[in-house]
């Protein structure tokens, strides 16, 4: 029989402070694996900034909209034929692109998307009067949305340098959240295990970030999402699987260990993957106040950190969050369930230290046997079997 050590932690929203102290932790302990899983930025704008985003990107989406439908109005009185002689097709993509639009009038692919002033120089001055007028005052606005969504990127790349600073010459790997954006991959391709799957010490270890539901004042462009599917078996024309793509891919992938940054406790389709699919282990995130364990199957246990970051904006009975939790495995090697929980420790960073408030502990077969409230300042942290 072996012995597993995990470290897991969610949600650090840009406290880099208490990431940095839990990885002073991770090396001190040395973990055969830790994890970071979700939402590790926190905010792209300053104050003054979001108030400008937030009124710009009103503007952009009512011009783009009012464009695109004088554009589909127009279109059914000469024919969608007529109206692309006149409306220049890269135009129509990008209306069409930034409305978030499946079903296209054309179907046009540009390896390169045509920047605001190569779509003015675009126009057709035969294109319809209620078209030609409604173009300007979109192209204006996209032109300023995009400049917010590059500063909103900019300090996105920004906070994954820095956590890249702290976690280097480390084996953490981590997961964006719904807070996150797609250029975490670019900057931190090696420790990223979103939609990609690890072994170590013999186990799998699969990992889907973000979650369902976009934060408002960071631009979609540059988001990480979640996305749901469908697939359907061809030859008998029926419905396999509907659900997320993060259970999806966990079934193709069929883990030991299933990472996400989404909780499976409130997400239908990924509730019937662990249920259906039974891995060893979950572990998740975006619960900030979800601090604590459950047993979903025999031998397969959902375990939940709570809140790495800052407690800014948290109700009051969640003020002393900045949690972790390090979790002990047996990994057997003769029998079916191969790996179970020894022990499972939560801890609170107080001022920059590490205090345990409450120990988990199973019996040889990963039955809960008892639990041990370790910390009395930490007595509102509490967690569930």
């Amino acid at each position: 029989m072996e012995k597993i050590k995990i470290f897991h932690s969610a949600d650090m929203h840009g406290d880099l402070d208490s990431l940095d102290t839990y990885i002073e932790y991770v090396r001190e302990k040395k973990p055969d694996i830790t994890l970071v899983t979700g939402d590790l930025v926190h905010g792209v704008f300053t104050e003054e900034e979001l108030k400008q985003y937030m009124k710009h990107r009103e503007l952009y989406e009512g011009t783009k909209m009012s464009l695109l439908g004088k554009v589909i109005e127009e279109a059914k009185k000469i024919g969608k034929e007529k109206i692309m002689e006149l409306f220049p097709p890269q135009l129509f993509q990008a209306i069409q692109e930034d409305s978030l639009k499946e079903k296209s009038i054309i179907d046009i692919h540009e390896d390169n998307e045509p920047s605001t002033k190569d779509l003015h120089e675009m126009i057709n001055p035969k294109t319809p009067p209620a078209i030609a007028n409604a173009i300007s005052p979109y192209l204006d606005a996209r032109e300023t949305y995009q400049k917010y969504v590059q500063t909103g990127r900019e300090s996105m790349e920004s906070q994954y340098r820095d956590i890249k600073r702290i976690i280097e010459n480390t084996d953490c790997l981590i997961l964006p959240g719904n807070h996150d954006g797609e250029c975490l991959e670019e900057i931190l391709s090696e420790k990223n295990i979103h939609k990609k799957s690890v072994t170590t010490k013999d186990i799998k270890i699969a990992g889907y970030g973000s979650a369902a539901g976009m934060p408002v004042w960071i631009p979609s462009a540059l988001l990480e999402k979640f996305r749901g599917i469908k697939v359907v078996n061809k030859q008998e024309k029926e419905l396999v699987y509907d659900g997320s793509e993060a259970g999806w891919f966990m079934i193709e992938e069929d883990p030991d260990i299933a990472v996400f940054h989404e909780t499976p406790l409130i997400d239908e389709s990924l509730m019937a993957y662990v249920k259906n699919e039974s891995p060893y282990l979950i572990l998740a995130g975006h619960l900030h106040e979800g601090i604590g364990i459950y047993k979903f199957n025999e031998g397969s246990h959902l375990i939940l950190p709570g809140k790495l970051g800052n407690p800014d904006m948290e109700p009051k009975d969640h003020s002393t969050l900045r949690t972790f939790v390090e979790i002990d495995l047996l990994k057997e090697k003769e029998t079916s369930v191969r790996l179970q929980p020894e022990k499972v420790t939560f801890h609170q960073i107080k001022n920059g230290k590490i205090e345990p408030f409450a120990e988990y502990k199973f019996d040889e077969h990963g039955n809960f046997k008892s639990k041990e409230n370790i910390s009395k300042d930490c007595s509102s942290l509490k967690g569930w079997l």
